[in-house]
């Protein structure tokens, strides 16, 4: 859907965040402060492509 960047990049990293998300949880990991920070940056690119294509929330 998001195939113009910043979007797609973020769109990729995002896909690679709930992969780990997706490990930390069923393997028990800890988060750290510094994946919480990239998880939430690249969510709000996302968020922000989205309204640009005329999303609304």
């Amino acid at each position: 859907m998001f195939d113009k960047p910043p979007a797609e990049k973020a769109a990729r990293e995002f896909d690679l965040l709930r992969r780990a998300r997706n490990q930390d949880r069923y393997e028990a990991k800890p988060v750290g402060a510094a994946a919480t920070e990239k998880a939430e940056q690249v969510a709000r690119t996302l968020f922000d492509a989205a309204l640009a294509r005329g999303l609304s929330t």
